[in-house]
């Protein structure tokens, strides 16, 4: 088990583009790499594909739109974005500018662009979702929930999350896959660890391992992002 602390610090808000490699095939993620982006107001990242790669990305605060060829989604924390591979896309920002993390599956995030007229005919298969931020109940133990759940069929990348009260707990199971959980918001305890983490922090969990998650705040968000790309 891992803990990778307030990755927020390595992109300043000096009103530029900053990107930054949290887990890579160098970093130490063997299914999945992972992104944090802070994304200047206006700013557009062109049509562009993942070629061998399922990508998946969140919004984490501000606003804007998630494109392909042939449709434009509205999102804002704390929306996600699911992109088959090789399925073009892009991200334009709005007014405030765009945080968000990103997770590709394989590990890699290799990125080709988009000539424009060598597209073929859609649907390209983006879908885009939002989340609940409410507690899911008042068990003792909640449990995961899909983000995507309207999607056809995925192959690389289970993203699913839960929403926390104070004291409540869930059961992170690195099943088979290997598993990143993204504090989103509040902060959670890892008793097994004796290890506290507070937003924006992600704790990486390898194929076999298992952390009991306590919640230390009201309304804590978690992504669980599950890669079994060997």
């Amino acid at each position: 088990m891992k803990i990778l602390e307030s990755l927020q610090d390595r992109i300043p808000e000096t009103g530029g583009l900053h990107r930054a490699v949290v887990l890579g095939p160098d970093s130490g993620g063997s299914r999945i790499s992972a992104v944090l982006v802070r994304v200047p107001p206006q700013h557009e990242f062109p049509l562009h594909i993942h070629p061998r790669s399922e990508d998946c990305f969140f919004v984490l605060s501000g606003a804007g739109e998630a494109f392909s060829p042939d449709q434009r989604f509205p999102i804002s924390e704390v929306a996600g974005v699911w992109i088959p591979a090789g399925v073009p896309h892009g991200l334009a920002a709005g007014a405030l500018g765009v945080l968000e993390i990103g997770f590709q599956s394989p590990p890699g995030p290799t990125v080709e662009p988009i000539n424009s007229c060598a597209l073929g005919n859609g649907p390209y298969g983006i879908v885009a979702a939002s989340m609940s931020l409410e507690p899911e109940s008042s068990r003792a133990m909640p449990e995961w929930r899909p983000v995507f759940a309207e999607r056809p069929a995925w192959r690389y990348l289970d993203p699913q999350y839960c929403v926390l009260k104070t004291s409540q707990q869930l059961n992170a199971v690195a099943d088979g896959c290997e598993l990143l959980v993204v504090v989103v918001r509040g902060a959670i305890e890892l008793p097994e660890s004796a290890a506290n983490v507070s937003a924006i922090a992600v704790v990486q969990l390898s194929a076999g391992e298992s952390e009991v998650l306590h919640a230390l705040e009201a309304n804590t968000l978690l992504l669980g992002i599950r890669a079994s790309a060997a």
